[in-house]
């Protein structure tokens, strides 16, 4: 059978449009955020909004288990909004509202990604079983100025917390107690305190977020917890994670329960913390 030139080169263009043709990336993509914690520990979930096309108004309704999780605190970051509302009076529901109008002659934030829209500080029961949790969004919309929808993606919007029984020192969530643990650790005071020396005050307590590290969990670095230095965490967790990492000082087990620790070496930096 033969073919026009013509006709094939139309034919061969047509093909590569339909194999070849790029897919129109996604816009106003809402996400949820993950996190790992354990019985009875605080965690923060952000609630994002990535490919941001502008709106005037949004809101957002998530579920999430009230048998596992309950709320502490809720936050909306973006000030530029007149009406910034959260409720979670329901449990196991959360209804975030945020309207502008100071300026009706364009959409807020349009072009920007949208680091956090809110943020939901959760706790975890005591009881709650091990698992993920899911954190899902039950509907999602919003308006321009000029009271037009906009879209919004939901589609890959759930998040979760996943509970985990205690494992004190692993500070990464890989489930390995080993010297990237130290690292971590180490990078995330040396980074909040400005040099690790000023960790070892005893009135700092841990944070309700990661301070940016991936896959950082706070309820694993509470590793040293005598007297009132349970629920904090600065050098003398970081020490006693170094001996337990290293076989050291009698450290064999996390948490510390029992005075092991001269309370004076919290003082030294990491770089001079001693073996024994």
């Amino acid at each position: 059978m033969k073919f026009k030139a013509g006709v094939f080169v139309l034919a061969s263009a047509l093909c590569a449009a339909l194999f070849f043709s790029p897919v129109a990336a996604a816009s106003n993509v809402v996400k949820v955020g993950s996190a790992r914690t354990v019985q009875g520990g605080s965690i923060s979930i952000p609630i994002t909004l990535e490919a941001n096309q502008g709106f005037s108004s949004l809101k957002i309704e998530l579920s999430y288990d009230p048998n596992v999780l309950a709320i502490e605190t809720t936050f909306a970051h973006l000030a530029g909004f007149d009406q910034r509302v959260i409720n979670s009076s329901v449990k196991g529901t959360v209804v975030a509202l945020l309207s502008g109008y100071d300026n009706g002659s364009r959409d807020y934030w349009s072009g920007y990604e949208i680091d956090k829209l809110f943020t939901i500080n959760f706790k975890v029961l005591n009881d709650a079983p091990n698992g993920d949790s899911k954190i899902s969004v039950v509907s999602a919309e919003a308006v321009n100025v000029n009271l037009k929808e906009v879209a919004l993606d939901i589609s890959n919007a759930a998040g979760a917390v996943t509970v985990a029984s205690s494992h004190y020192g692993d500070v990464n969530c890989d489930d390995i107690v080993d010297i990237r643990d130290v690292t971590l650790f180490a990078q995330y005071l040396a980074d909040y305190y400005g040099d690790l020396s000023k960790a070892a005050d005893p009135a700092q307590v841990k944070l309700p977020d990661n301070g940016g590290y991936s896959k950082f969990s706070y309820s694993e670095t509470d590793a040293y917890q005598v007297g009132t230095e349970k629920g904090l965490v600065n050098l003398k967790d970081l020490l006693t994670l170094f001996q337990f990492v290293s076989n050291s000082a009698g450290v064999d087990s996390l948490p510390v329960k029992s005075p092991i620790i001269a309370p004076t070496q919290t003082s030294i930096l990491v770089n001079k913390i001693p073996l024994s």
